[in-house]
């Protein structure tokens, strides 16, 4: 059984200002590089004129990056790293839906995940490799259901947002023939 939730919106405006950076370093055998946002407005209007700012809700944080890293110890092995950031954010930055609902419940911590992988080239056509995501195992924070976003069905979170499976360590090869 598949089941799918989507949120319909039906806007006669949507306003958006920010900053979007990205940034490519290498040197001999290291790549680095960035992509970072900074989001100023997000604000939408309906047919009714009634403005709505998700600047800060859990899709829309003011503040994230991600920053990878592949280093090449030798032709045959290289390593790689990903950080990935995301500022703390609000379930309903207005807390308009349930003015019940407190800063603990409705504050999402800011969350860093870190992934890594090694691989190795045993021939030209043969490369195996091992790593992990989530490498610290963040838990995401609970979104109440109650709320103008919501959690997804079964997740108590937003997965479009977090990382909701956990530490994950996987292994596998690729042959080229």
């Amino acid at each position: 059984m598949l089941n799918i939730t989507s949120q319909a919106i039906n806007e006669s405006e949507v306003r958006t200002s920010g900053v979007d950076i990205e940034a490519y370093y290498t040197y001999e055998g290291f790549d680095l590089s960035l992509s970072a946002s900074y989001l100023d407005e997000y604000v939408t209007t309906s047919a009714a004129g009634v403005e709505r700012d998700y600047k800060g809700e859990v899709l829309y944080p003011e503040f994230r990056y991600t920053l990878q890293s592949t280093y090449s110890l030798t032709d045959d092995i290289s390593l790689f790293a990903q950080l990935t950031y995301r500022d703390e954010t609000q379930n309903d930055v207005n807390n308009d839906v349930n003015q019940t609902l407190s800063d603990d419940i409705n504050t999402l911590d800011s969350v860093y995940y870190l992934d890594v992988r090694a691989s190795y080239n045993v021939t030209d056509s043969l490369n195996v490799y091992v790593g992990t995501n989530n490498l610290f195992d963040e838990q995401p924070d609970i979104i109440p259901r109650l709320t103008v976003t919501g959690s997804a069905a079964g997740t108590n979170t937003e997965p479009r947002a977090y990382d909701i499976i956990g530490r994950q360590f996987f292994a596998g090869m690729k042959l080229k023939f």
